[in-house]
């Protein structure tokens, strides 16, 4: 049961030893099989990114497209959050950096981070009105 799989998104958040919901075996159920479910349809599943941060997602089931061999995101706001930005007050100081017209240093070099260092970097950052395209 790896990282994005339905069951470690609806079961024990292992990192800090809490239980969560009850612990669905990937192996058993698949999210197809959800997707596809006309009874789930509307249901939301709530899901956990990355434990150490704890970025929370509610998923509205719409329901299943045409198969393909991608997810498809059929609304959302904001940019994508940065990896290991050091959760919700990094990614608030973060934003921050970019709001400033005279950065610290310290904002600098969030600026430089996430524009080259950051494992999901963005080489134009969020200046110019970027931080919500």
């Amino acid at each position: 049961m790896g990282p994005g799989s339905f069951a470690s998104a609806k079961g024990l958040d292992s990192m800090h030893n809490r239980d969560r919901t009850p612990k669905i075996d990937s192996k058993k159920i698949k999210l197809s099989k959800v997707l596809e479910n006309k009874e789930y349809k509307g249901a939301k599943i709530e899901y956990e990114y990355d434990f150490g941060d704890c970025w929370q997602h509610t998923v509205d089931i719409a329901g299943r497209a045409e198969a393909s061999n991608r997810f498809l995101c059929l609304e959302g706001e904001g940019h994508s959050v940065a990896e290991d930005v050091g959760a919700n007050q990094g990614w608030l100081k973060l934003r921050e950096a970019y709001r400033t017209a005279d950065p610290t240093t310290e904002q600098r070099e969030k600026r430089t981070w996430f524009e080259s260092g950051a494992s999901n970097n963005d080489p134009k950052g969020f200046g110019n009105g970027r931080e919500w395209d």
